[in-house]
């Protein structure tokens, strides 16, 4: 078994797993005064985005720019299996405990394995951020909305008391004590 264990630490290429932490911050308002823009909860939040970050576009890109699969063993794959591959190395998990999940890469490459993680990582923030902003510019727009709504229906209920002191001018029950001096 000793040397078994010598050979196959000889002659087995290294697997690096690099892997980021990324905690979900909560939103800081209380919830009884302003709703939270995003109700959805952790687990689906981090399937939505987890699966625009694995998205094709999104792994082209990473991909591309880290030249993965560039050796001569792949030159000759299809996009689709460095996808599948790619997508087999990519590992996210839910701590939910800690209200985070890490985003881990494994490659035979430290240096590109700690790139790539990175990369990955930031994808998932920037997914993250654009998902938040798109809700927040949706929920802008009803309150605006709404905010309006109440406006014209405050200045019609003030016209309709304007009108109705200058109509019973004198009459009004809070008159009372001036109209009793005056008598």
């Amino acid at each position: 078994s000793m040397v078994a264990g010598i050979l196959l630490t000889l002659f087995l290429t290294p697997v690096y797993e690099a892997s980021t932490l990324v905690l979900v911050a909560t939103p800081e308002a209380p919830s009884s005064i302003v709703r939270p823009i995003v109700s959805e909860n952790l687990a689906s939040q981090i399937a939505t985005i987890s699966q625009q970050v694995q998205s094709r576009s999104n792994l082209e890109k990473v991909i591309d720019e880290y030249k993965l699969f560039s050796d001569p063993d792949h030159k000759n794959m299809f996009m689709e299996d460095k996808l599948a591959n790619l997508r087999k190395n990519i590992k996210v998990d839910l701590i939910q405990s800690r209200s985070a999940f890490s985003i881990a890469y494994r490659d035979n490459d430290r240096e590109r394995t700690m790139r790539v993680a990175n990369a990955l990582a930031s994808n998932f923030i920037d997914s993250s951020l654009e998902y938040r902003e798109e809700k927040a510019v949706g929920t802008t727009t009803f309150l605006e909305s709404e905010l309006e709504n109440m406006r014209s229906k405050l200045e019609g209920t003030e016209k309709q008391l304007s009108i109705f002191r200058n109509q019973y001018m004198g009459e009004l029950p809070e008159q009372l004590q001036s109209n009793l001096q005056l008598l």
